[in-house]
């Protein structure tokens, strides 16, 4: 017997009006309260009849299925409004889930909604929170557009995302599941927790099988600021520059070029050259081709065609024509190779030794020199031949 049967309600209602007139109302009230709560959860797919009228609903689920019957998206709701378009729906308790080939590969949750179909595209608006159920990142942001026919997740509006290895925030950002690419555009900003290393530019691409980040590129907008924060996070100890940069999560090297600057707090040096590889967690600077390397404290400024630095023991080793100049007296020294070892401000070249100093002016050749460029305290060995200039 169905207990909300129109005969026997009736039959009910009389019997209740004959005990108390006024209970009537009251008792219909309850039994279509009763009624509509009953009512099992709707599922709703997109009509290509618009309805006039606003529309409310319980317990709403919203499905899109492609050509093959796959799922595209599917949501659920404890509560939903339709728009008097029908082109909107304000939800509330919001989950679901979009997938890819008729796999989940992200899920959605949100106290609160708008949910708007563009096509066979997707839209999301709210403080909406999605996870890649494949990689376990978490994406969060104020506007979300699913495009299934490419498979790209689209985050706008104050987007965030955070994983085990890098948290980035930018303007905009893009999931591609397809090739396994997240790209940032706009104000980008990307922490490496592992290495303390925070990356800064207006265009940044991860591929995340990889485990490289490439920021910055061509164009006017285009640039990286690399910065080595202190152990506690909270200054920058050293900072670099370039027209572009790549990061190994993995191994924590930048490969920074298109030219590049590295500034650090200690040792005290200023490098610039067309490319540096910088290896965070070794501490060390490479350069393949040629480079300048300045020390503001000591007055020494040193070009050579490649070198190497040794951070933690405060070291430079530099290879092929190198120069070096002590600017308080203009004094020189040329060779084929120099060891500049920072604390003790001592230089050691090695091969083709040329030396020359202005007060008092004169030149010395020979094979080996060791010693202190900017004060002028430099000995000359091997095959020495000295010019006093007049």
């Amino acid at each position: 017997m169905n207990p909300f049967d129109p005969a026997l309600l009736l039959l009910v209602c009389r019997s209740v009006f004959k005990l108390n007139p006024l209970r009537l109302p009251l008792f219909l009230l309850v039994c279509f309260s009763l009624s509509a709560c009953n009512a099992p959860p709707k599922t709703v797919r997109p009509s290509p009849q618009p309805i006039k009228g606003g529309l409310s609903f319980n317990q709403l689920v919203l499905k899109q299925t492609d050509q093959q019957g796959r799922l595209v998206w599917q949501l659920q709701t404890k509560s939903a409004n339709y728009t008097q378009d029908r082109k909107r729906v304000q939800v509330k308790g919001l989950e679901g889930e979009l997938f890819q080939a008729g796999k989940a590969t992200f899920k959605l949750k949100a106290p609160q909604a708008e949910v708007q179909e563009q096509g066979d595209q997707l839209v999301l608006r709210g403080a909406i929170v999605v996870t890649d159920l494949v990689s376990k990142g978490v994406f969060t942001a104020r506007e979300f557009e699913w495009q299934p026919q490419t498979d790209t997740l689209l985050a706008r509006n104050q987007p965030r995302l955070q994983y085990a290895q890098v948290q980035i925030t930018a303007r905009e950002m893009r999931a591609n599941r397809q090739t396994k690419v997240i790209s940032a555009r706009g104000q980008v900003v990307a922490d490496s927790p592992r290495s303390k290393l925070r990356l800064l530019t207006q265009q940044l691409e991860w591929r995340t099988e990889g485990d490289e980040i490439l920021a910055g590129g061509t164009g006017s907008a285009a640039g990286v600021v690399v910065q080595r924060l202190s152990p506690t996070a909270t200054e920058t100890a050293d900072r670099a520059e370039g027209g572009q940069a790549r990061y190994n999560l993995k191994t924590q090297t930048v490969i920074l070029q298109s030219p590049a600057q590295i500034r650090l707090a200690k040792p005290d040096l200023q490098i610039n050259g067309e490319q540096f590889t910088w290896q965070i967690a070794q501490q060390q600077v490479f350069s393949g081709g040629p480079l300048e390397v300045r020390s503001a404290s000591q007055g020494v400024t040193v070009r050579a065609a490649q070198g190497a630095m040794n951070l933690a023991d405060q070291q430079v080793e530099l290879k092929g024509g190198v120069k070096a100049i002590g600017e308080r007296h203009q004094s020189m020294l040329q060779t084929d190779q120099l060891i500049w070892r920072l604390p003790e401000e001592e230089i050691t070249a090695q091969g083709n030794v040329f030396y020359r100093q202005q007060k008092p002016p004169l030149t010395v050749r020979g094979n080996r020199a060791i010693g202190n460029l900017q004060d002028q305290e430099v000995t000359v060995t091997g095959g020495t031949v000295t010019q006093i200039i007049p």
